[in-house]
């Protein structure tokens, strides 16, 4: 077998590059890690292994090393408490390592006790390692917040950083990262007892990269032994407007949160000694914004207010709502500051709308047909009509802007929440049978199988009627879906129902689709 330093001498850099890339992996879905395994926020195998072949290859030999080295750093993930500091270290003695990085994530919690000891501990073992940083490391072991200041200077070397990932703790544990947003506001008093004390650069302020287009913001499922076993707590999330100043980045594109809770405006920072952070957001903190990503949710129209608001280059907002809302005492309709009001603040811009919430009340969003600009929407019927009963009271064909081009209708109403609730008791023993059988549909004076079947002939005739008003009032649209969790519930699966519904659209030369929904992940593009 040849030698490392002979195949290097045979193989054109562009082979060896073409070769690296395909051991770089892009960042993992922190969506799908967390759906896993919740528990164990690590990367997939394939991305660890990939990085371990990188790392190998920059031993190799000193050529291989200037070409894999870019390859190794270009996608950094941190999810062990000593990766960061190690990483801190790398980009502390090479300053050129930093402008490898284009994609961060830090996925451990700063504030939490076992990172800050971990960290701790770590650095004490260099004090005999590293005798000439001696200062340096002593100056960190006396601090508390010693990991936010680490990923702080992490973020000042990585210049060239488009994408972050960041695990945040949840509001209720009182952990926000203080620190860490008081730096990157340009606090003088944090930056001269934090930042000046650590860097080897004493005379150059540092900031974070203005190259900063994409961020996640990812909900710590890990509980503070503070908490107890209260059930509730278990889906607390945490308030996006503690990060503005992160968030507020000359470039900022595009925000991601998994698992946040509502926002309306009034959230600000408390130092320990109970003086005020960095304060509430200032107006349009989002200003650059033009994608905003909601899953695990608990927002609702009133608090999406403040991200249109916020947001004046808003082209796509999606909200997936986790099962168990925080946010139930928002859908108030007559509110002035809600989701419709924030919408027609963003008729000029928005593009793409996908609002799946777990249960919207009665609240009717009403101000689509005046999103001029809108070109896929994917929404609840619940949250069109308000009501079920309100079927045959709206026109469906009235509701939708002209620029529309795909569209789809999620049907779920609070009555299927409520009954997911009551089988899932039944099932496990918690609720009677007959208690159940004497739910809301009984409530209609009919049986389960004939509430469905009278629903299903007015959705029937709802469909008809789009596909009927489509060609005058929709000229744009190309595909429409009608979907549900509910379908093999209902029975609707082995009938063909939608035939000549699918053949109306199919004459108009528009894609039509009936069933279960399509499990597969949203990507909006602006």
């Amino acid at each position: 077998m040849n030698s490392p330093s002979s195949s290097t001498k045979h193989l054109p850099a562009e082979i060896w590059n073409k070769i690296l890339a395909s051991l770089a992996h892009e960042l993992p879905d922190y969506g799908d890690i967390e759906e896993t395994s919740p528990k164990k926020i690590e990367p997939p195998a394939s991305f660890i292994a990939g990085r371990s072949t990188l790392l190998h290859l920059c031993l190799m030999s000193r050529r291989l090393d200037d070409l894999a080295r870019p390859f190794l750093y270009k996608t950094v993930v941190i999810w062990k408490a000593e990766f960061l500091l190690l990483l801190w270290r790398a980009l502390n003695s090479r300053l050129e390592l930093g402008h490898f990085i284009r994609e961060l994530a830090c996925w451990v919690a700063l504030t939490r006790g076992t990172v800050i000891q971990k960290i701790i501990s770590l650095t004490e073992e260099q004090l005999e390692s590293s005798p000439s940083d001696r200062d340096l490391y002593q100056t960190i072991i006396k601090r508390h917040d010693v990991p936010q200041l680490l990923l702080f200077e992490i973020l000042c070397r990585s210049q060239q950083l488009t994408m972050l990932s960041l695990l945040v703790p949840r509001s209720a544990e009182d952990m926000e990262y203080s620190t860490l947003m008081a730096m990157i506001a340009g606090s003088r008093r944090s930056y001269n007892s934090s930042i000046a004390m650590t860097t080897q650069d004493h005379d150059h302020q540092l900031e974070i990269s203005h190259s900063l287009t994409s961020i996640e913001l990812c909900r710590d499922w890990e509980n503070s032994a503070a908490w107890g076993t209260e059930e509730y707590l278990e889906d607390v999330g945490f308030d996006h407007q503690d990060y503005w100043p992160l968030l507020k980045t000359s470039n900022l594109i595009r925000l991601h949160c998994y698992g946040d809770d509502a926002s309306n405006g009034l959230a600000f920072l408390l130092e320990e000694d109970g003086s005020i952070g960095c304060g509430a957001p200032p107006e349009a903190y989002l200003g650059t914004v033009r994608e905003v990503h909601l899953d695990s949710s608990s927002s609702g129209p009133n608090s999406l207010y403040y991200i249109c608001r916020h947001a004046p280059q808003l082209q796509a907002l999606r909200v997936s709502h986790r099962r168990h809302s925080q946010d139930s005492v928002m859908w108030v309709h007559a509110a002035a500051n809600n989701l419709d009001s924030g919408l027609l603040m963003r008729a000029a811009t928005l593009r793409h709308l996908h609002l799946d919430f777990y249960d919207s009340g009665e609240y009717r969003l009403t101000s689509l047909p005046h999103l001029l600009r809108l070109e896929t929407l994917h929404i609840q019927l619940q949250t069109l009509f308000g009501k079920m009963s309100a079927l045959n009271k709206y026109d469906i064909g009235d509701m939708f802007p002209s620029s529309l081009v795909e569209l789809t209708l999620h049907d779920q109403w609070q009555q299927d929440v409520i009954e997911t609730e009551e089988r899932t008791k039944m099932y496990s023993g918690l609720m009677d049978p007959e208690e159940f059988q004497g739910g809301w549909i009984m409530s209609h004076g009919m049986t389960e199988a004939g509430f469905w079947y009278r629903y299903q002939n007015v959705v029937l005739r709802m469909l008809v009627r789009l596909c009927d008003v489509s060609a005058d009032r929709l000229p744009q649209l190309r595909r429409v879906q009608y979907v549900s969790d509910f379908w093999s519930r209902r029975k609707w699966g082995q009938q063909n129902l939608f035939d000549e519904v699918q053949a109306g659209f199919s004459k108009r030369n528009i894609e039509f689709y009936a069933g279960e929904i399509r499990r597969q992940k949203d990507s909006i593009k602006s």
